[in-house]
Protein backbone atom coordinates (compact mmCIF):
# COMPACT_ATOMS: atom_id res chain seq x y z
CA UNK A 1 0.00 0.00 0.00
CA UNK A 2 2.79 2.37 0.93
CA UNK A 3 4.62 1.58 -2.33
CA UNK A 4 1.43 2.25 -4.35
CA UNK A 5 0.95 5.56 -2.52
CA UNK A 6 4.59 6.49 -3.09
CA UNK A 7 4.41 5.75 -6.84
CA UNK A 8 1.16 7.71 -7.14
CA UNK A 9 2.77 10.71 -5.45
CA UNK A 10 5.08 11.15 -8.46
CA UNK A 11 3.83 12.44 -11.79
CA UNK A 12 3.39 10.14 -14.77
CA UNK A 13 6.00 12.20 -16.63
CA UNK A 14 8.47 11.57 -13.80
CA UNK A 15 8.15 7.78 -14.08
CA UNK A 16 8.16 7.78 -17.90
CA UNK A 17 11.34 9.83 -18.06
CA UNK A 18 12.90 7.58 -15.41
CA UNK A 19 12.04 4.40 -17.33
CA UNK A 20 13.23 5.85 -20.65
CA UNK A 21 16.41 7.34 -19.19
CA UNK A 22 17.21 4.08 -17.34
CA UNK A 23 17.16 2.16 -20.62
CA UNK A 24 19.17 5.00 -22.17
CA UNK A 25 21.76 4.84 -19.36
CA UNK A 26 22.00 1.05 -19.68
CA UNK A 27 22.71 1.50 -23.38
CA UNK A 28 25.35 4.18 -22.76
CA UNK A 29 27.06 2.30 -19.95
CA UNK A 30 27.36 -1.03 -21.79
CA UNK A 31 30.24 0.35 -23.83
CA UNK A 32 31.33 3.61 -22.15
CA UNK A 33 34.29 2.13 -20.29
CA UNK A 34 35.36 0.12 -23.37
CA UNK A 35 35.26 2.90 -26.00
CA UNK A 36 38.84 4.17 -25.45
CA UNK A 37 40.07 0.58 -25.03
CA UNK A 38 38.60 -0.49 -28.37
CA UNK A 39 40.26 2.55 -29.97
CA UNK A 40 43.63 1.47 -28.57
CA UNK A 41 43.00 -2.08 -29.80
CA UNK A 42 42.38 -1.07 -33.42
CA UNK A 43 45.46 1.12 -33.88
CA UNK A 44 44.89 4.49 -32.20
CA UNK A 45 47.48 5.62 -29.67
CA UNK A 46 46.90 7.26 -26.28
CA UNK A 47 47.18 10.82 -27.59
CA UNK A 48 44.66 9.97 -30.33
CA UNK A 49 42.20 8.85 -27.65
CA UNK A 50 42.67 12.08 -25.67
CA UNK A 51 42.33 14.16 -28.86
CA UNK A 52 39.07 12.38 -29.67
CA UNK A 53 37.67 13.39 -26.26
CA UNK A 54 38.81 16.99 -26.80
CA UNK A 55 37.00 17.12 -30.17
CA UNK A 56 33.89 15.50 -28.69
CA UNK A 57 33.70 17.96 -25.75
CA UNK A 58 34.45 20.94 -28.02
CA UNK A 59 31.49 20.15 -30.28
CA UNK A 60 29.35 19.37 -27.25
CA UNK A 61 29.90 22.87 -25.80
CA UNK A 62 28.91 24.46 -29.12
CA UNK A 63 25.82 22.25 -29.54
CA UNK A 64 24.59 23.09 -26.03
CA UNK A 65 23.36 26.46 -27.31
CA UNK A 66 21.41 24.87 -30.16
CA UNK A 67 20.07 22.17 -27.83
CA UNK A 68 18.53 24.80 -25.57
CA UNK A 69 16.69 26.28 -28.56
CA UNK A 70 15.47 22.85 -29.69
CA UNK A 71 14.16 22.21 -26.18
CA UNK A 72 12.41 25.61 -26.06
CA UNK A 73 10.80 25.21 -29.49
CA UNK A 74 10.03 21.48 -29.61
CA UNK A 75 9.81 20.37 -25.97
CA UNK A 76 11.47 17.60 -23.96
CA UNK A 77 9.93 14.61 -25.74
CA UNK A 78 11.29 15.71 -29.12
CA UNK A 79 14.74 16.33 -27.58
CA UNK A 80 14.81 12.88 -25.96
CA UNK A 81 13.95 11.17 -29.24
CA UNK A 82 16.33 13.26 -31.36
CA UNK A 83 19.20 12.84 -28.87
CA UNK A 84 18.66 9.09 -28.79
CA UNK A 85 18.69 8.87 -32.61
CA UNK A 86 22.08 10.63 -32.62
CA UNK A 87 23.31 8.12 -30.01
CA UNK A 88 22.26 5.27 -32.31
CA UNK A 89 24.09 7.04 -35.16
CA UNK A 90 27.23 7.15 -33.00
CA UNK A 91 27.23 3.42 -32.31
CA UNK A 92 26.36 2.48 -35.90
CA UNK A 93 29.38 4.55 -36.99
CA UNK A 94 31.48 2.79 -34.37
CA UNK A 95 30.76 -0.59 -35.97
CA UNK A 96 32.58 0.62 -39.11
CA UNK A 97 35.61 1.93 -37.19
CA UNK A 98 38.05 -0.88 -37.84
CA UNK A 99 41.29 1.05 -38.28
CA UNK A 100 42.82 4.47 -37.58
CA UNK A 101 40.16 6.30 -39.58
CA UNK A 102 39.89 9.93 -38.42
CA UNK A 103 37.00 10.72 -40.75
CA UNK A 104 34.70 8.18 -39.05
CA UNK A 105 36.09 9.10 -35.64
CA UNK A 106 35.32 12.80 -36.19
CA UNK A 107 31.80 11.89 -37.32
CA UNK A 108 31.42 9.82 -34.15
CA UNK A 109 32.56 12.78 -32.02
CA UNK A 110 29.87 14.97 -33.64
CA UNK A 111 27.16 12.32 -33.11
CA UNK A 112 28.23 11.86 -29.48
CA UNK A 113 28.20 15.63 -28.88
CA UNK A 114 24.74 15.99 -30.43
CA UNK A 115 23.42 13.14 -28.29
CA UNK A 116 24.90 14.44 -25.04
CA UNK A 117 23.92 18.09 -25.49
CA UNK A 118 20.38 17.47 -26.79
CA UNK A 119 19.47 14.58 -24.51
CA UNK A 120 20.98 15.66 -21.20
CA UNK A 121 19.81 19.28 -21.18
CA UNK A 122 16.29 17.97 -21.81
CA UNK A 123 16.76 15.24 -19.17
CA UNK A 124 17.91 17.66 -16.45
CA UNK A 125 15.10 20.03 -17.31
CA UNK A 126 12.52 17.23 -17.47
CA UNK A 127 13.48 15.93 -14.04
CA UNK A 128 13.12 19.39 -12.45
CA UNK A 129 9.90 20.29 -14.27
CA UNK A 130 8.25 16.96 -13.37
CA UNK A 131 8.98 17.49 -9.66
CA UNK A 132 5.72 18.83 -8.26
CA UNK A 133 7.07 20.35 -5.04
CA UNK A 134 10.48 21.87 -4.21
CA UNK A 135 10.36 20.04 -0.85
CA UNK A 136 10.43 16.75 -2.81
CA UNK A 137 13.67 17.66 -4.62
CA UNK A 138 15.92 15.63 -2.32
CA UNK A 139 13.60 12.62 -2.40
CA UNK A 140 13.33 12.73 -6.19
CA UNK A 141 17.09 13.13 -6.55
CA UNK A 142 17.63 9.98 -4.47
CA UNK A 143 15.14 8.07 -6.67
CA UNK A 144 16.83 9.35 -9.83
CA UNK A 145 20.29 8.40 -8.60
CA UNK A 146 19.24 4.96 -7.34
CA UNK A 147 17.52 4.14 -10.64
CA UNK A 148 20.39 5.57 -12.71
CA UNK A 149 22.93 3.70 -10.54
CA UNK A 150 20.97 0.48 -11.12
CA UNK A 151 21.04 1.24 -14.84
CA UNK A 152 24.77 2.01 -14.70
CA UNK A 153 25.19 -1.29 -12.84
CA UNK A 154 23.27 -3.40 -15.35
CA UNK A 155 24.94 -1.80 -18.40
CA UNK A 156 28.59 -2.44 -17.48
CA UNK A 157 27.63 -5.90 -16.24
CA UNK A 158 26.17 -6.71 -19.66
CA UNK A 159 29.20 -5.14 -21.36
CA UNK A 160 31.63 -6.97 -19.08
CA UNK A 161 29.95 -10.33 -19.70
CA UNK A 162 30.02 -9.79 -23.48
CA UNK A 163 33.72 -8.87 -23.32
CA UNK A 164 34.61 -11.72 -20.95
CA UNK A 165 32.84 -14.39 -23.04
CA UNK A 166 33.10 -13.12 -26.62
CA UNK A 167 35.51 -10.12 -26.81
CA UNK A 168 33.44 -9.19 -29.87
CA UNK A 169 33.12 -5.45 -30.49
CA UNK A 170 30.15 -5.74 -32.83
CA UNK A 171 28.04 -7.76 -30.35
CA UNK A 172 28.79 -5.11 -27.72
CA UNK A 173 27.76 -2.25 -30.03
CA UNK A 174 24.67 -4.02 -31.40
CA UNK A 175 23.41 -4.70 -27.86
CA UNK A 176 23.89 -1.02 -27.06
CA UNK A 177 21.85 0.07 -30.10
CA UNK A 178 19.05 -2.32 -29.11
CA UNK A 179 18.73 -0.75 -25.64
CA UNK A 180 18.65 2.75 -27.16
CA UNK A 181 15.74 1.65 -29.34
CA UNK A 182 13.94 0.23 -26.27
CA UNK A 183 14.40 3.58 -24.47
CA UNK A 184 12.17 5.28 -27.05
CA UNK A 185 9.10 3.18 -26.13
CA UNK A 186 8.18 4.89 -22.79
CA UNK A 187 8.34 8.28 -24.50
CA UNK A 188 5.00 7.51 -26.19
CA UNK A 189 3.39 8.15 -22.78
CA UNK A 190 5.48 11.24 -21.99
CA UNK A 191 3.89 14.68 -22.39
CA UNK A 192 6.18 17.67 -22.92
CA UNK A 193 5.80 20.71 -20.69
CA UNK A 194 3.64 23.16 -22.66
CA UNK A 195 4.58 26.05 -20.36
CA UNK A 196 8.28 26.08 -21.22
CA UNK A 197 9.20 29.78 -21.23
CA UNK A 198 11.85 30.99 -23.67
CA UNK A 199 14.44 33.02 -21.83
CA UNK A 200 17.82 34.39 -22.91
CA UNK A 201 20.84 33.16 -21.00
CA UNK A 202 22.37 35.73 -18.67
CA UNK A 203 25.59 34.28 -17.26
CA UNK A 204 26.36 37.30 -15.07
CA UNK A 205 22.89 37.40 -13.53
CA UNK A 206 22.70 33.63 -12.95
CA UNK A 207 26.08 33.39 -11.25
CA UNK A 208 25.60 36.50 -9.17
CA UNK A 209 24.00 34.07 -6.73
CA UNK A 210 26.75 32.71 -4.45
CA UNK A 211 25.00 29.32 -4.20
CA UNK A 212 25.15 28.93 -7.98
CA UNK A 213 28.85 29.84 -8.02
CA UNK A 214 29.60 27.34 -5.27
CA UNK A 215 27.41 24.55 -6.69
CA UNK A 216 28.63 24.77 -10.28
CA UNK A 217 32.30 25.32 -9.42
CA UNK A 218 32.13 22.19 -7.27
CA UNK A 219 30.25 20.36 -10.05
CA UNK A 220 32.80 21.24 -12.74
CA UNK A 221 35.75 20.24 -10.55
CA UNK A 222 34.02 17.01 -9.50
CA UNK A 223 33.36 16.05 -13.13
CA UNK A 224 37.12 16.28 -13.77
CA UNK A 225 37.75 13.81 -10.94
CA UNK A 226 34.95 11.58 -12.22
CA UNK A 227 36.24 11.47 -15.80
CA UNK A 228 39.77 10.71 -14.57
CA UNK A 229 38.38 7.73 -12.68
CA UNK A 230 35.83 6.48 -15.23
CA UNK A 231 37.82 6.99 -18.46
CA UNK A 232 41.53 7.53 -17.86
CA UNK A 233 42.10 5.11 -14.97
CA UNK A 234 40.62 2.13 -16.92
CA UNK A 235 42.89 3.12 -19.84
CA UNK A 236 45.84 3.12 -17.41
CA UNK A 237 44.84 -0.35 -16.12
CA UNK A 238 44.52 -1.65 -19.68
CA UNK A 239 47.95 -0.29 -20.64
CA UNK A 240 49.44 -2.13 -17.64
CA UNK A 241 47.73 -5.51 -18.05
CA UNK A 242 46.92 -5.38 -21.81
CA UNK A 243 43.71 -7.33 -21.26
CA UNK A 244 40.07 -6.30 -21.80
CA UNK A 245 39.13 -8.55 -18.87
CA UNK A 246 40.91 -6.20 -16.44
CA UNK A 247 38.73 -3.30 -17.60
CA UNK A 248 35.58 -5.44 -17.32
CA UNK A 249 36.37 -6.17 -13.67
CA UNK A 250 36.79 -2.44 -12.97
CA UNK A 251 33.31 -1.64 -14.32
CA UNK A 252 31.68 -4.31 -12.12
CA UNK A 253 33.50 -3.22 -8.93
CA UNK A 254 32.80 0.49 -9.45
CA UNK A 255 29.08 0.21 -10.08
CA UNK A 256 28.38 -2.34 -7.32
CA UNK A 257 29.91 -0.14 -4.61
CA UNK A 258 28.08 2.93 -5.94
CA UNK A 259 24.75 1.10 -5.75
CA UNK A 260 25.22 0.27 -2.06
CA UNK A 261 25.95 3.83 -0.94
CA UNK A 262 23.64 5.89 -3.17
CA UNK A 263 20.75 5.97 -0.67
CA UNK A 264 23.01 6.88 2.27
CA UNK A 265 24.72 9.76 0.43
CA UNK A 266 21.40 11.08 -0.87
CA UNK A 267 19.93 11.49 2.62
CA UNK A 268 22.47 14.04 3.84
CA UNK A 269 20.74 17.06 5.38
CA UNK A 270 21.07 20.45 3.70
CA UNK A 271 23.10 21.91 6.58
CA UNK A 272 25.77 19.21 6.31
CA UNK A 273 26.15 18.95 2.52
CA UNK A 274 29.19 21.24 2.12
CA UNK A 275 30.97 19.54 5.02
CA UNK A 276 30.30 16.09 3.52
CA UNK A 277 31.58 17.32 0.13
CA UNK A 278 34.81 18.46 1.84
CA UNK A 279 35.25 15.14 3.67
CA UNK A 280 34.51 13.19 0.48
CA UNK A 281 37.12 15.24 -1.42
CA UNK A 282 39.74 14.65 1.28
CA UNK A 283 39.07 10.90 1.09
CA UNK A 284 39.47 10.91 -2.71
CA UNK A 285 42.75 12.82 -2.43
CA UNK A 286 44.21 10.07 -0.22
CA UNK A 287 42.95 7.33 -2.57
CA UNK A 288 44.44 9.05 -5.64
CA UNK A 289 47.73 9.59 -3.80
CA UNK A 290 47.74 5.87 -3.12
CA UNK A 291 47.19 5.17 -6.82
CA UNK A 292 50.16 7.36 -7.63
CA UNK A 293 52.50 5.88 -5.03
CA UNK A 294 51.40 2.23 -4.71
CA UNK A 295 51.87 -0.21 -7.60
CA UNK A 296 50.16 -3.13 -5.89
CA UNK A 297 47.50 -4.73 -8.11
CA UNK A 298 45.17 -5.45 -5.17
CA UNK A 299 45.26 -1.78 -4.12
CA UNK A 300 44.57 -0.57 -7.68
CA UNK A 301 41.40 -2.67 -7.87
CA UNK A 302 40.40 -1.87 -4.26
CA UNK A 303 40.75 1.84 -5.02
CA UNK A 304 38.00 1.50 -7.64
CA UNK A 305 35.57 0.38 -4.91
CA UNK A 306 36.71 3.13 -2.51
CA UNK A 307 36.36 5.88 -5.11
CA UNK A 308 32.94 4.50 -6.05
CA UNK A 309 31.88 5.07 -2.43
CA UNK A 310 33.46 8.44 -1.64
CA UNK A 311 32.60 10.01 -5.00
CA UNK A 312 28.95 9.67 -4.07
CA UNK A 313 29.49 11.85 -1.01
CA UNK A 314 30.57 14.61 -3.37
CA UNK A 315 28.24 14.05 -6.31
CA UNK A 316 24.97 13.48 -4.44
CA UNK A 317 25.07 16.64 -2.24
CA UNK A 318 26.15 18.80 -5.21
CA UNK A 319 23.49 17.26 -7.43
CA UNK A 320 20.78 17.79 -4.82
CA UNK A 321 21.84 21.41 -4.26
CA UNK A 322 21.77 22.15 -8.01
CA UNK A 323 18.48 20.31 -8.45
CA UNK A 324 16.73 22.08 -5.54
CA UNK A 325 18.07 25.57 -6.28
CA UNK A 326 17.36 25.14 -9.98
CA UNK A 327 13.75 24.33 -9.17
CA UNK A 328 13.58 27.56 -7.16
CA UNK A 329 15.06 29.94 -9.74
CA UNK A 330 15.18 28.80 -13.39
CA UNK A 331 14.89 25.15 -14.41
CA UNK A 332 15.88 25.63 -18.05
CA UNK A 333 18.99 27.72 -17.32
CA UNK A 334 20.04 25.31 -14.57
CA UNK A 335 19.74 22.34 -16.97
CA UNK A 336 21.81 24.21 -19.57
CA UNK A 337 24.59 25.28 -17.19
CA UNK A 338 24.78 21.85 -15.58
CA UNK A 339 25.63 20.19 -18.89
CA UNK A 340 27.65 23.11 -20.28
CA UNK A 341 29.94 23.36 -17.23
CA UNK A 342 30.30 19.59 -16.99
CA UNK A 343 31.51 19.29 -20.59
CA UNK A 344 33.57 22.50 -20.48
CA UNK A 345 35.52 21.48 -17.38
CA UNK A 346 36.23 18.03 -18.81
CA UNK A 347 37.43 19.54 -22.11
CA UNK A 348 39.93 21.72 -20.21
CA UNK A 349 41.13 18.64 -18.33
CA UNK A 350 41.62 16.63 -21.53
CA UNK A 351 43.54 19.52 -23.12
CA UNK A 352 45.86 19.61 -20.09
CA UNK A 353 46.36 15.83 -20.30
CA UNK A 354 47.08 16.06 -24.06
CA UNK A 355 49.76 18.74 -23.48
CA UNK A 356 51.36 16.99 -20.49
CA UNK A 357 51.66 13.69 -22.37
CA UNK A 358 54.46 15.34 -24.36
CA UNK A 359 56.65 15.07 -21.24
CA UNK A 360 54.89 12.70 -18.82
CA UNK A 361 53.32 9.26 -18.95
CA UNK A 362 49.60 8.82 -18.20
CA UNK A 363 50.10 7.88 -14.55
CA UNK A 364 52.21 10.98 -13.90
CA UNK A 365 49.40 13.23 -15.18
CA UNK A 366 47.13 11.87 -12.44
CA UNK A 367 48.86 14.27 -10.02
CA UNK A 368 46.41 16.88 -11.35
CA UNK A 369 43.40 15.09 -9.86
CA UNK A 370 44.24 15.79 -6.17
CA UNK A 371 44.79 19.44 -7.12
CA UNK A 372 41.27 19.72 -8.54
CA UNK A 373 39.88 17.98 -5.45
CA UNK A 374 41.68 20.52 -3.24
CA UNK A 375 39.93 23.26 -5.23
CA UNK A 376 36.56 21.64 -4.37
CA UNK A 377 37.52 21.81 -0.70
CA UNK A 378 38.56 25.47 -0.96
CA UNK A 379 35.34 26.39 -2.83
CA UNK A 380 33.12 24.90 -0.12
CA UNK A 381 35.22 26.24 2.76
CA UNK A 382 34.98 29.76 1.32
CA UNK A 383 31.21 29.35 0.95
CA UNK A 384 30.82 28.16 4.56
CA UNK A 385 32.97 31.05 5.78
CA UNK A 386 30.91 33.61 3.87
CA UNK A 387 27.67 31.99 5.03
CA UNK A 388 28.82 32.13 8.66
CA UNK A 389 29.81 35.79 8.37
Amino acid sequence: MQITKFIASKSKNFWMIELSSSLNFIASSITSIFIPIIMLNIGFNLKDVILYYIIFHFFDIIFNLFSKRILENKGERFSYILGTLFAIGFFVSYIFLNDRNWLILSLMAIFAALYDSIYYIAFYYGVMSSTKEISKSKENNIIINIISTLAWFIGPLIGALIILFTENKNILLSTTILFFIFSLIPLKKYKSNKKLIKDKLNFKKYFKDIRNRKNFTSWGLYKISETADSILFPVFIYLIFKELDSVAYISIIAIFTSLVFTFISGNISQEKREKVIILGSISLIFIWMGRLLIDNEIYLYSSVALIGIFSLFIRMPIDTNIFKHGKEINELHTAFYKNFISMGSKMIFYILIFILLNWLNLKETFWMVPIFLILIIITNLVYLWKKKN
